[in-house]
């Protein structure tokens, strides 16, 4: 039984088990570069939350896997921003998190500028459902079929 119990808790932990857990990935499909910038629910963290950047995807077509299920305690809260190369806004919202212009791991979103960071304005997106795996994709002109 203790064997039994052993090999259960090892698969679980396995990289290949959290391979059939969900995942949330963005593409773009844009005509334009962009860089995304995420955030998600950890109540084990200060402030409740973590943001994460940045994945930089090409255009028409580029796409990251950016969070997996057993990287946040709430599968259906997760926030998204974009923007392109030249700093143009493409995804924004009204949820403010910490953000940096460097590649980050920005825990709670507390006093965000007197840390070192700058607020950032993510959009909410609730369809999101991490229990399985789960595409976004940031639509514009500029892309062949």
């Amino acid at each position: 039984m203790r064997t039994l119990i052993v090999a259960a808790l090892s698969l679980l932990a396995s990289p290949s088990a959290w391979a059939a857990e969900g995942s949330w990935t963005i593409c773009n499909r844009t005509g334009k570069d962009l860089s995304v910038s995420i955030a998600y629910v950890n109540p084990g963290s200060r402030g409740g939350f973590i943001s994460e950047g940045w994945w930089k995807l090409r255009a028409c077509g580029g796409c990251a896997t950016v969070l997996q299920r057993h990287e946040t305690s709430d599968p259906h809260n997760v926030f998204l921003h974009a923007h392109d190369t030249q700093g143009n806004v493409i995804v924004t919202g009204n949820s403010r998190m910490c953000t940096a212009s460097f590649k980050h791991t920005i825990v709670g979103n507390d006093n965000c500028v007197k840390r070192g960071f700058k607020d950032g304005w993510y959009k909410h997106d609730g369809s999101v459902n991490l229990d399985k795996h789960h595409t976004t994709n940031i639509n514009g002109t500029g892309c062949i079929d």
